[in-house]
């Protein structure tokens, strides 16, 4: 009797582990309990993102699963499923953030990335994806050093509401691929129009150095988990792209397993660096 009573808990333990995970709806806050927006959220080598309040929603997760919660300005925390779902509530705690001051002996820039000189082409991106990155890898053979003084981005959006993109700088690992978050505070805005227009962010305060490596730089379309909009023709994040043998494009969506190159048009992306 007491075995078959062991057999039936583990049983129904088992099932409620599998109910709970259907539509898990939890919260990703600061230490001031406000929610923290747009948090990208792993589940192994796949990604959801958190709403605008830092609310999110995971559907089909396994007991071997592992979660990693990550937003720039803040400590990344890693756990286990099964300690996630013992609670819906996910505590980021904030970076300390040290500003390395690199002088800057004249205040000369370069344009590095796109240039105005390249050909130029429009890319419509109708994936149903919750979310996707792609970027281009920018090398430094020249050995440039100097501060990034400013990122600029030409994308649109058609439909609405309009969703938001995200910005980012990497470092590289040696075969190439992004490895760590250079910004130091987040980089998200939506699109004012339909129109393909240039959006200009000055980081020069974050005082980030070029790296010798070179680095890549990506846009972040971001569809929330809460939401997940199908994408369309008349619902869609545009960008225009550009071709050169000089740059490789990177990326990496929702259900992809991690990053991988791609033979496409380059977003076009710009960064005025401040030459030492």
């Amino acid at each position: 009797m007491i075995k078959i009573y062991i057999f039936l808990f583990t049983h129904l333990s088992a099932m409620a582990f599998c109910q709970r995970t259907n539509n898990f709806i939890g919260k990703v806050v600061d230490e001031d309990n406000y929610g923290i927006p747009f948090v990208t959220i792993f589940i192994n080598s796949k990604y959801i993102n958190s709403d605008e309040n830092g609310i999110f929603k995971i559907s089909d997760l396994l007991e071997s699963d592992s979660l990693t919660f990550n937003s720039t300005g803040f400590q990344q925390i890693k756990i286990s499923a099964t300690d996630f779902l013992k609670t819906n509530k996910i505590v980021l705690k904030r970076k300390l953030i040290h500003l390395a001051e690199l002088k800057i002996i004249n205040k000369s820039s370069k344009w590095i990335g796109y240039t105005n000189e390249l050909d130029q082409i429009t890319t419509y991106n109708f994936l149903t994806l919750q979310s996707s990155e792609t970027g281009i890898i920018i090398g430094n053979k020249e050995k440039n050093r100097g501060i990034i003084k400013s990122i600029k981005v030409k994308v649109g959006f058609i439909g609405k509401p309009k969703l938001p993109y995200r910005i980012h700088l990497y470092s590289l690992q040696k075969n190439g691929i992004p490895e760590n978050e250079l910004l130091q505070r987040e980089i998200v805005f939506k699109p004012r129009s339909k129109k393909l227009k240039w959006y200009t962010f000055n980081i020069e305060e974050q005082n980030i150095e070029l790296p010798e490596t070179g680095l890549a730089a990506t846009i972040e379309f971001i569809n929330p988990s809460t939401k997940n909009y199908i994408l369309s023709k008349n619902f869609t994040p545009i960008r225009q792209g550009f071709f050169s043998r000089d740059f490789q494009v990177i990326s990496r969506h929702s259900n992809s397993n991690g990053w991988y190159l791609e033979n496409s048009s380059l977003p076009m992306i710009s960064l005025e660096v401040l030459l030492q």
